[in-house]
């Protein structure tokens, strides 16, 4: 058939849509529009555009993104609110639909007057581009065009209306503009977001694929359907059975064009509220604002909505309450927020819109543990609100009320839950709706407030309090809360309370003093009922408090301290007693450290969940090391080794630092000439026994280093999975050399003063924080080591000026890790006897009550008095690399295995001698399963004794 020359875009009229599906019929001719001209003044077409000028589009989408729905007339008129064309929009703050308060931002004092006129949170005028349909669909496959945002609807419009959008395209008639936000990502690859437009786009997609969706509009006058193509990825009928259109009006298909509106700089929060002001005509809720945030956290939060919330018989269809316009996202944030804030700051928070909005951007991702234990918390809820606990016999705190459950009642239900994750499932029913009664008998109007959360709070701490009061006759448990003061509300469940990470003596700490340092064969058991814990009766609770009896529950009164929980940055610890950094040389010669003896040996020590556990020190970059064997943290091989020992200490419900190594002055001249890299140092000042004088570092390198310092933070966190790191700033290494005056004698700001001299280790702590988080940093120094040369006459005005600076400037910082003076490289008559003046008690006032880490030379009954009278955690190198289950020995007070110096340092060696071969209590070197400690196999009757393991053991067959 054929259409008159002069009509060459013919096709089908009103009437007809022309289309099966995405198939074409050609129409009988008609009278086309003419194409549409682009006039120079805007014009409003449902809210759209019906002329998009460049300009005058700007000025509209400007107002579309901003914060009022208000549109422009022509310019020959005045416009709706008075404003110029082209003007961004203003801010019109509303209320909040009766919703809770938390619905409305926390805003500050305004400063001008009342009656002022200011423009506010406008978004950078986007700019007019047009493409033709072949480029937009040739884009959209090559993943140039991304259709799928997570606030984009499915496809949703039926076939019909694909036709006619395909129709109104054949026929000149006006489509709105497509809105498009451009994204980049790190190698420089644009992405054009599609904001609105999606159903349009899709059509045209579907149609030029040559998809058969089935219609039965047909051409009224051939009664036939006809397809862009028959050879398409949408082909389902044989190509005789289809009527492929001429290929001059799929040229003219493929060159008609499209207007598009591109935003260059948009962020999630304001694609979002373009595309629900375009959709809807209003602005995002505050809800819905949240949802829009991109981090690690929003992401997680959206995946516990899609599968706790949005699936069939789920949470959103088993009992009553809010989960319209995002409102259940923002209901599971809050409870998230609030168990984190709980568990690794011990704070009992109300949420609110601004702290939301701040913690919910955080960009480290949530630790696996954790997310775990919100997974438990919504799962019980959905298991508490369904079928089969009434088929249990569990009360439904859900529906037993009456009442819709309010957003408070659900973020609270959650942290209850999160609390009583060790309960039963009796205990936890009955709890969940004793809390509902006890909130609504005092508050009739039931909301996210502070007077209501109070009320809650209370009833919770009431419920702690019950927890770690209760007896417990059965094996302890180290990731157990202990009981709370007044206020406040920490997490007493077993669900693993951990917030430390720290703790490690360096690499060197086997050289720190030249004495063995022996088990004590006197050790004096420390005093105490039913395996260390007071046993209490239960407490009577208060109203509306059920009465728990839980398990794995110890009591601070009995327990001395170095076995008692304590909390640091993100993490809890369930004791004291931490693995410290030990140099043990399992690594190849690429810097890549061997398996799996290595993940073994951290593994077997991190088998007690809620042990912290410090590697030994890691070389950041090639030109900062100087020995052979030991680990590095560069490449992909050595991070994916890391990876694979953080999963397995992980797995066993612990904690591990990295500590980070630049070698400086103290590496070996040889190593470095070998592989090509200077030998440098803070300044020309050699070590007496070695020949060569290191080169002094420039400015620029100086930076360079704080630079590779972060860098091997971000992958050793983000890439390997490392709960945080340690800089490694004692023992003569390259920090070091910058604090103390023996080692450094620049004249720069890196010399002189304390001050100076302290500022390379400070900028490098800021680097990395600025990657990590402060809570995931700490530092390790040693004030009276003198080692490799090192020793000032007097540390304490340059440490004591360190420790203060790294307060005031990172306040959150994990923790410091200090060398105690009685290991400082020298023979003592009387081990553990120093002089008078060699004390670190001016650091621990100064740190105080921050977390303190203290390494050198510890027995079992130092640890105990230095836990218990200074608070300090206990980093234990010789004794804990041969008792891998030293926690449970000291612990017990059992007999300890001997170490093996001549194992120490075994370069390359893969054979686990005198590393990961000694026993655990019970004579093997199995990790005992998850959530029991070691018990020992004691056959002879003769009760517990040492396994002497010098020169390495035998592993006993796992079979």
């Amino acid at each position: 058939m054929s259409t008159p020359a002069n009509q060459p875009n013919a096709m089908a009229g009103p009437s007809s849509s022309g289309f099966a599906g995405t198939s074409f019929s050609i129409p009988p001719p008609s009278t086309p529009l003419p194409r549409p001209v682009f006039a120079t003044s805007p014009n409003t077409h449902n809210g759209l555009f019906a002329s998009p000028n460049v300009q005058n589009q700007a000025a509209a989408w400007n107002a579309i993104a901003s914060q009022m729905s208000a549109t422009q007339n022509p310019t020959s008129n005045a416009n709706l609110n008075g404003r110029a064309s082209g003007e961004p929009a203003v801010q019109v703050k509303t209320d909040s639909d009766g919703e809770d308060e938390l619905d409305e931002s926390d805003d500050g004092n305004v400063s001008e007057s009342s009656d002022s006129f200011r423009v506010r949170d406008g978004v950078p005028p986007p700019r007019q581009m047009s493409y033709t349909t072949k480029e937009l669909h040739a884009s959209i496959h090559q993943g140039d065009i991304d259709l799928e945002p997570p606030y984009q609807r499915d496809v949703v419009w039926p076939n019909a209306k694909q036709v006619k959008l395909i129709d109104s395209l054949f026929r000149n008639f006006y489509i709105p503009p497509i809105v498009f936000a451009q994204s980049e990502d790190e190698d420089g690859n644009i992405t054009k977001v599609c904001v609105d437009g999606k159903q349009r786009l899709t059509s045209i997609q579907k149609f030029m694929d040559g998809h058969n969706i089935t219609s039965t509009d047909r051409d009224i006058v051939t009664k036939k359907n006809w397809w862009y193509t028959c050879l398409g990825l949408g082909q389902s009928t044989a190509k005789s059975q289809q009527l492929e259109i001429p290929m001059k009006y799929k040229q003219m298909f493929d060159n008609i064009k499209i207007q598009c509106i591109e935003y260059q700089v948009l962020g999630q929060e304001m694609e979002r509220e373009i595309f629900q002001r375009v959709q809807l005509g209003v602005a995002l809720t505050a809800a819905e604002k949240l949802q829009a945030i991109s981090s690690p956290w929003g992401a997680w939060i959206s995946s516990l909505e899609s599968k706790h919330v949005h699936i069939e018989n789920g949470l959103r269809d088993l009992f009553q309450w809010d989960v319209a316009r995002g409102r259940d996202f923002q209901n599971i944030t809050h409870l998230v927020y609030c168990c984190d804030k709980l568990e690794n700051e011990d704070r009992q928070e109300l949420p609110t819109a601004s702290k939301i909005d701040v913690w919910l951007r955080r960009t480290d991702e949530p630790d696996p543990r954790f997310q775990k234990r919100i997974n438990d918390v919504l799962d019980f809820m959905t298991y508490l609100a369904g079928r089969d606990a009434r088929r249990d016999g569990l009360v439904n705190g859900f529906v037993a009320v009456g009442k819709r459950v309010a957003p408070v009642e659900f973020v609270f239900i959650g942290v209850l839950l999160f609390v009583m994750a060790h309960a039963s499932k009796d205990e936890r029913a009955r709890a969940v709706l004793d809390l509902r009664k006890n909130v609504r008998s005092k508050h009739k109007d039931v909301r996210m407030n502070t007077i209501c959360a109070k009320t809650i709070w209370t009833f919770i701490t009431n419920i702690q309090e019950g927890l770690s009061s209760a007896e417990d006759s059965q094996t302890p448990s180290p990731r157990s809360g202990s009981k709370r003061g007044k206020g406040k509300g920490k997490a007493a469940n077993g669900n693993g309370n951990r917030s430390l990470k720290r703790g490690r003596e360096s690499e060197d700490d086997f050289d720190e003093a030249d004495a063995d340092r022996e088990e004590d064969p006197s050790y004096k058991p420390v005093s105490r009922t039913s395996r260390g814990r007071k046993v209490n009766k239960p407490r009577k609770n208060a109203t509306h408090t059920p009465s728990i009896t839980m398990s794995s529950t110890t009591s601070s009164e009995s327990t001395p301290k170095l076995f008692q929980p304590i909390k640091v940055g993100r993490m809890s610890l369930s004791h004291r007693v931490a693995l410290a950094p030990l140099t043990r040389n399992r690594v190849d010669a690429d810097h890549v450290p061997i398996l799996p003896i290595v993940s073994d040996y951290y593994t077997q020590r991190a088998s007690e969940p809620g042990t912290f556990l410090v590697t030994e020190a890691t070389v950041i970059a090639p030109k900062a090391g100087g020995y052979n064997h030991v680990p590095g943290i560069w490449s992909d091989e050595q991070i994916a080794n890391w990876k694979k020992i953080t999963e397995s200490v992980h797995a066993r419900g612990s904690y591990i630092y990295v500590q980070l190594w630049a070698l400086g002055r103290a590496a070996s001249v040889d190593f470095m000439t070998a592989k090509g890299f200077e030998y440098v140092a803070p300044s020309p000042i050699k070590i007496s026994y070695v020949p060569a004088t290191p080169r002094e570092l420039t400015i620029a390198e100086i930076h360079e280093y704080i630079a590779l310092f972060a860098e091997a933070a971000r992958k050793a966190v983000h890439l390997a999975g490392f709960d945080g790191i340690e800089v490694h700033a004692a023992n003569g290494y390259l920090v070091d050399e910058f604090f103390q005056d023996v080692s450094n004698q620049r004249t720069d700001q890196y010399g002189g003063s304390p001050e100076n001299r302290a500022r390379f280790g400070v900028e490098v702590l800021e680097a990395i924080a600025k990657e990590i988080g402060a809570d995931r940093t700490a530092i390790r120094i040693s004030p009276w080591s003198k080692y490799q040369d090192m020793r000032m006459a007097d540390p304490k005005p340059t440490f004591a000026h360190l420790v203060e600076e790294i307060k005031k400037r990172l306040p959150d910082l994990a923790y410091i890790h200090v060398t105690e003076p009685r290991v400082a490289n020298e023979q003592r008559e009387e081990e553990g006897v120093v002089p008078d003046e060699e004390e670190n008690d001016f650091l621990r006032k100064i740190w105080a009550p921050k977390p303190f880490i203290s390494a050198g030379g510890y027995t079992r009954d130092v640890a105990l008095k230095g836990a218990e009278e200074k608070g300090d955690i206990i980093a234990v190198g010789r004794h804990f690399l041969a008792n891998p289950d030293l926690p449970r020995r000291w612990r017990e007070d059992l007999p300890l295995n001997k170490y093996d110096r001549a194992t120490f340092y075994s370069a390359g060696d893969a054979s686990g001698k005198g590393y990961s071969d000694y026993p655990f209590l019970d004579g093997t070197t199995l990790i005992p399963p998850l959530h029991e400690a070691p018990v020992r196999q004691d056959t002879s009757g003769s009760g517990p004794h040492p396994v002497d393991v010098s020169g390495g053991v035998a592993i006993k067959s796992q079979a």
